[in-house]
């Protein structure tokens, strides 16, 4: 059952304390009620309340966390691991743009995140490793132009949109030009590494996005 839903239960009913209507979503950093459960709202309050900003390895940090439903907006600007942070949270729905900059490892980091459909315009510039970082988001549409000028090493940009049918041609784009930008990348430069399958994605959508005689100029392929 979502927020909506929930009110509109609420407000017939005649409810009171503690009831949808006194929810403030301002207070974990949301304009606006996501369509997540009320209980989600208060498991998002409990881990804000007790969020300690010092914290520098979040690797892991919600894996397998299946009460997660929205993330509250948390000081994390102390990171520098990410790793599987969001594991496996398969209900997770709503990101607030979190603060990750120090981050050198997202490998996993939204791994089978299923119901997300939305990642926010995080900043990764100081990220080496993205593997599989959006692997089995079943769901996920929208992803933003990410910094992609320090991943390194031969297998950091593997896998990372595995399982995502539904990518908007913009976030198709937007990929195209994060293999542009991944300069310090020596791996296997083709789409199907990143997790391209054709089933997906045909040759000809990919022709047609903007940024792809450029994406072929930087010495990549589409590999399928």
């Amino acid at each position: 059952m979502d927020v909506t839903s929930y009110l509109l239960g609420k407000q017939s009913s005649g409810g009171g304390g503690g009831g949808g209507s006194d929810l403030d979503w301002s207070v974990i950093g949301y304009s606006g009620a996501p369509q997540s459960i009320v209980e989600g709202y208060n498991y998002a309050v409990e881990i804000m309340n007790n969020w300690d900003n010092t914290q520098t390895d979040l690797s892991n940090k919600f894996a397998n966390d299946t009460a997660l439903f929205v993330m509250p907006l948390v000081d994390t600007s102390n990171a520098t691991s990410t790793f599987q942070m969001f594991y496996q949270c398969e209900y997770l729905s709503d990101l607030p743009l979190l603060n990750i900059s120090e981050s050198t490892n997202m490998s996993g980091m939204f791994y089978g995140c299923k119901k997300l459909k939305t990642i926010p315009k995080i900043d990764t510039s100081s990220v080496t490793n993205i593997k599989n970082i959006f692997n089995g988001c079943t769901r996920l549409e929208n992803i933003p132009l990410l910094n992609t000028s320090n991943i390194s090493g031969n297998s950091s940009f593997q896998s990372i949109v595995s399982g995502c049918p539904n990518l908007t041609n913009t976030s198709l784009d937007n990929i195209l030009q994060m293999c542009i930008n991944a300069t310090k990348y020596n791996g296997i430069k083709t789409l199907a590494r990143l997790g391209f399958s054709v089933n997906d994605y045909s040759v000809e959508k990919i022709q047609s996005l903007p940024h792809y005689q450029d994406f072929i100029n930087a010495g990549w392929t589409i590999g399928y």
